[in-house]
C-alpha cells in the first residue's frame, strides 16, 4: 500500500512539475528547483509535498524542507517558513530527536507570531506539549496547552478550541487531576454542542468514559460509552465501534454485570469478524482496480496525444514505467492475497483459541465474583450482628443507668428531704454545729445529684441523642429563677447574688438547656465563691447577633496555665484548692458541649485568687424589654411565694412515707395538705369531694419516669370523668434523670415536672407558677 501511495505522489509530481518544464522523476524536478529561479508558489508547492511525504519518508521530506529553508525569499515569508520549520520538527520527532525538535518548533511559533496565523501556532503549541508529556516534564507541557487554550477561545473557532481543551485533558490525565479533567471536560462538551460535530463529541465521550473509569464510576462510564457507540453508527467506524465495545464489556464486569459484559464482548467479536472480512475485500477491490486501470490509462494517453504532442513520449515512457511496476505488484498482491487467506486461517485458529481462553477466564472470573458475593453477603451479615448488638448494648447502657439514676435517687431524695428540713429546724435552735453537719450532708446529695445530672446529660451528647426544642422565654426571669435555687446556700456564705439583665429580650431556644448551662455555671460560682457577690448579667450584641450572658464572681479564680483545661471532663485543678473544694470536673465541658450545640461559645476570663468570669454567647431570636431597676440584689423572700398558696387545697399522691412527710412539712403550715399512698385512695377522695361540692387547687403525684403510662392514664382519667378538675393543675414529682422527661411529661398533661429530692425553694416556685398559669 504504502508504495502505491509514493507511485501515486510520483505521478502527481511529474504531471505537475511538467508546467515547467521539469524531467520524470522528482530527483531530476527536485535538481531543477534548486537550479530554477527563486518562486513563492513554487517553494509552497513542494512545502506541501514534503507535508505529505513526511508520514512516508520522513528523510525525504526533511531533504526538501532544508533546501526550501535556504531559498532567500522562503526567509522572507515568516508564514511559510514557518510551516517549513513545523514539517522539519514534526521529522525530527519521527526520528526521536525531541531536543533539536523542540528548538525548530520554538523558532517555528515566533515566525507564526509574526505571521498572525493562529491555526499553525496552535499546531506548534500542541506538539511542544507533547515533546514535555513523553519527557515526564508536566507542568511545562500544561503551560503549552494552556496557552494553547487561550489563543483558541480569543480566535472563537470552537473547533480549535475544544482541540486545545482536549490535549489539557490528557494532560491532566497524565498528572491523575481528575477534578479539573471534568472541569475542561464539561467546557468542551459544552463547545462541541453548538457547532454540531459528531466526530468531535464522540472524542468528548470517550474521555468523559476515561474520567469515570479514573474514579471509579462504573455507571457513568457505561452511560458515556454508549453516548460514544451511538455516535458511531452515524459514521460507522468499525475500528473505533470495536474499542468502543471492548470498552463497554470491561465497564460492565467491573460493575458487576457479567451477562452485558459477555454481550459487548461477543457484539465486539462479530465487529472484527466484519473488519477482517472488509479489509480482505478492500485488498482485493484494489488488485481488481489496478487491473481496470490499465485501458484508461492507455485511454487517457490517447487523449494527451490531442492536446500535448510535446507530452506525449514523458506519458507513454510513464504509462511503460507504471505498467512494469503494474505486472510485479500483481504477483505481489497475489502473493499478498495468499499471504491473506493464510493469516486468515491462523487468525480464526487464534480467534477459537482467543474464544476458549475467554470462555475459561469468564467462568473463572464468575466463580472468583459469587466466592467474593458470598464473602461479602457474610461480611453484610456480620456487620449487621455488630450493628444490632452495638444497639442493643446502647439500650442497655441507657437502661442500667436509668435504672442506677432511679435507684440511688430514691434514697437520695429522702436523704436530702429530711436534711433540708433537718437544716431549717436547726437554725431555727440556733444549733450552729449540728446545722454545719446538716448543711454538709446536703451539699454532698446535691453534689452526687448533680453528678448523676451531667453523667446523664453527657451520655445523650456522646451519643447523639440530646434533642433541642425551641421556646419563647424571657431571660431576666430566667436568670432569677436559676438565682433562686441557690439562695440559700449563698446567704448561708454571705454572698449576695446580683441579676442585672438590662435590655433584655423574649427569646427564641431551649430554655430547659439554657437553665441546665445557667445552674451549673452558677453552682461552680457559688461553690468556689467565699466572699462577695456573684453578678449575672445579659446583652444583645448587635453586631454578631446574639445574646451574651456573663457571670462574673469573687471567689478563688483559676491558675491561667489551667484555663484550657477546665473544658475537658474529670479534670480539676491541682493547684492548691483541690482539698478544700470537690468535684467530678463536669460542669464547664457539658455547658461547653451544649453551648456548641445550640451553636454558641463559652470564653472564661479569670485570675487567681481574684475571681472568674464567664461569657456565654448565645445566637437567638429577640425582642427587646427595657427593666427600670438593675443591677438589684435578687428579691429571695419565701414570703413572697407562700402568699398565693396559702390557704390552698392541695392533694398529695405519694406512697413513701418519707416524702409525704417533707412534702408536709414543707406546705402544712401555708396549704391545706390532704395525702394518699395510691391511686385509687386519690379516686375515692375525690368521689368524696365531688359529692360534697369541694375539690382541690392542684394535685401533685409521684411519677415513675421508667413507665409512666399509668400515671398519665390516671390523669387522663381525672380530666375526663371530673369536668371541674380540667384545668386544675398536676404536677409530677420524680426522680427523672434524662433532660427530657420532663418534656415528655409535660406534653402529656402534666403542668410542670418537680425533680426529686424535693427541694423547698423549687417546690414553692413550681406551685407558684403553676397557680399563677391557672389564674
Amino acid at each position: 500500500m504504502k508504495n502505491w501511495l509514493v507511485y501515486g505522489f510520483i505521478f502527481w509530481i511529474t504531471a505537475t512539475s511538467s508546467l515547467f518544464g521539469a524531467d520524470t522523476t522528482w530527483i531530476q524536478l527536485w535538481n531543477r528547483l534548486q537550479q530554477s529561479p527563486p518562486s513563492l508558489s513554487n517553494s509552497q508547492l513542494f512545502c506541501t509535498l514534503a507535508e505529505e511525504i513526511s508520514p512516508l519518508d520522513p528523510n525525504l521530506s526533511n531533504e526538501i524542507i532544508q533546501s526550501l529553508i535556504d531559498q532567500p525569499f522562503v526567509k522572507e515569508s515568516d508564514d511559510l517558513l514557518g510551516k517549513c520549520l513545523l514539517i522539519k520538527a514534526s521529522n525530527l520527532l519521527a526520528a526521536d530527536q525531541p531536543e533539536q525538535a523542540e528548538k525548530i518548533l520554538k523558532e517555528a511559533l515566533r515566525k507564526f507570531e509574526t505571521a498572525n496565523d493562529t491555526t499553525d501556532q496552535l499546531k506548534a503549541l500542541s506538539q511542544l506539549g507533547d515533546i514535555h508529556m513523553k519527557q515526564k516534564e508536566f507542568q511545562k507541557a500544561m503551560l503549552y496547552f494552556e496557552t494553547a487554550e487561550i489563543l483558541a477561545r480569543d480566535n472563537k473557532n470552537q473547533l480549535l478550541h475544544t482541540n486545545t481543551l482536549l490535549d489539557l485533558v490528557d494532560g491532566l490525565f497524565e498528572m491523575n487531576d481528575t477534578s479539573r479533567v471534568k472541569i475542561q471536560l464539561n467546557k468542551a462538551e459544552m463547545l462541541v454542542t453548538q457547532v454540531e460535530n459528531p466526530d468531535m463529541l464522540k472524542n468528548i465521550y470517550l474521555h468523559q468514559a476515561k474520567f469515570y473509569s479514573e474514579v471509579g464510576d462504573q455507571n457513568r462510564r457505561l452511560e458515556y460509552l454508549k453516548k460514544a457507540l451511538d455516535l458511531n453508527r452515524l459514521h460507522d467506524n468499525l475500528e473505533q465501534k470495536e474499542t468502543i465495545l471492548i470498552e463497554l464489556s470491561r465497564s460492565a464486569l467491573q460493575r458487576g454485570d457479567t451477562l452485558l459484559g459477555l454481550e459487548f464482548l461477543e457484539a465486539a467479536h462479530e465487529t472484527q469478524k466484519i473488519l477482517f472480512k472488509q479489509n480482505r475485500t478492500s485488498i482485493e477491490n484494489r488488485y481488481n482496480l489496478i487491473l481496470e486501470n490499465i485501458p484508461e490509462i492507455k485511454t487517457e494517453r490517447s487523449s494527451y496525444l490531442y492536446f500535448w504532442f510535446f507530452s506525449l513520449v514523458l506519458f507513454i515512457l510513464i504509462l511503460l514505467y507504471l505498467l512494469t511496476k503494474s505486472k510485479k505488484t500483481r504477483k505481489q498482491l497475489l502473493l499478498n492475497i495468499e499471504k491473506l487467506h493464510s493469516s486468515n486461517e491462523e487468525l480464526q485458529s487464534e480467534l477459537i483459541d482467543f474464544n476458549i481462553a475467554v470462555d475459561q477466564q469468564l467462568n473463572k472470573s464468575t466463580v472468583e465474583i459469587n466466592n467474593e458475593l458470598e464473602a461479602k453477603a457474610y461480611s453484610v451479615q456480620k456487620l449487621e450482628q455488630a450493628i444490632e448488638f452495638a444497639k442493643q448494648s446502647e439500650y442497655l447502657k441507657d437502661m442500667f443507668l436509668t435504672k442506677l439514676s432511679h435507684e440511688v435517687r430514691s434514697p437520695l431524695t429522702t436523704i436530702l428531704g429530711f436534711t433540708s428540713l433537718l437544716e431549717t429546724e436547726l437554725a431555727e435552735m440556733e444549733n450552729q454545729e449540728l446545722y454545719e453537719y446538716a448543711s454538709t450532708i446536703t451539699q454532698s446529695g446535691q453534689s452526687l445529684i448533680d453528678l448523676l445530672n451531667n453523667l446523664f446529660e453527657l451520655s445523650l451528647i456522646n451519643s447523639n441523642r440530646l434533642k433541642v426544642t425551641i421556646s419563647t422565654f424571657n431571660i431576666h426571669e430566667l436568670m432569677n429563677e436559676v438565682a433562686l435555687k441557690f439562695d440559700h446556700l449563698s446567704s448561708q456564705k454571705g454572698i449576695r447574688i446580683v441579676v442585672s439583665p438590662g435590655e433584655l429580650a423574649l427569646m427564641e431556644s431551649d430554655i430547659k438547656l439554657i437553665k441546665n448551662m445557667l445552674t451549673m455555671i452558677l453552682d461552680n460560682s457559688v461553690r468556689f465563691t467565699e466572699k462577695g457577690y456573684i453578678k449575672m448579667s445579659a446583652e444583645y450584641d448587635e453586631g454578631e447577633k446574639q445574646v451574651v450572658i456573663q457571670i462574673k464572681d469573687t471567689g478563688i479564680g483559676i491558675d491561667k496555665a489551667y484555663i484550657q483545661a477546665v473544658f475537658e471532663p474529670y479534670r480539676k485543678e491541682k493547684l492548691g484548692y483541690s482539698t478544700i473544694y470537690q468535684g467530678a470536673g463536669l460542669s464547664l465541658p457539658l455547658t461547653k458541649k451544649i453551648t456548641e450545640i445550640l451553636g454558641g461559645t463559652i470564653n472564661l476570663e479569670s485570675e487567681k485568687g481574684i475571681g472568674t468570669t464567664v461569657h456565654l454567647s448565645l445566637p437567638m431570636k429577640y425582642q427587646k424589654v427595657t427593666l427600670a431597676n438593675e443591677n438589684q440584689p435578687f428579691d429571695n423572700k419565701n414570703e413572697t411565694l407562700n402568699e398565693r398558696i396559702e390557704n390552698r387545697s392541695i392533694l398529695l399522691v405519694e406512697p413513701d412515707k418519707l416524702n409525704q412527710l417533707i412534702v408536709k412539712k414543707i406546705l402544712g403550715n401555708t396549704a391545706q395538705i390532704q395525702v394518699v399512698g395510691s391511686k385509687e385512695q386519690a379516686l375515692t377522695l375525690l368521689n368524696e369531694l365531688a359529692i360534697n361540692n369541694q375539690h382541690v387547687d392542684l394535685i401533685m403525684m409521684d411519677v415513675n419516669v421508667l413507665d409512666a403510662t399509668d400515671e398519665i392514664q390516671f390523669l387522663q382519667k381525672i380530666k375526663s370523668e371530673y369536668p371541674s378538675y380540667q384545668y386544675v393543675p398536676v404536677v409530677a414529682l420524680a426522680a427523672y434523670s434524662l433532660s427530657d422527661e420532663p418534656r415528655n411529661l409535660v406534653e402529656n398533661g402534666f403542668a410542670a415536672c418537680i425533680a426529686k429530692p424535693i427541694i423547698k425553694t423549687d417546690l414553692l416556685l413550681t406551685i407558684n407558677q403553676v397557680l399563677e398559669m391557672k389564674e
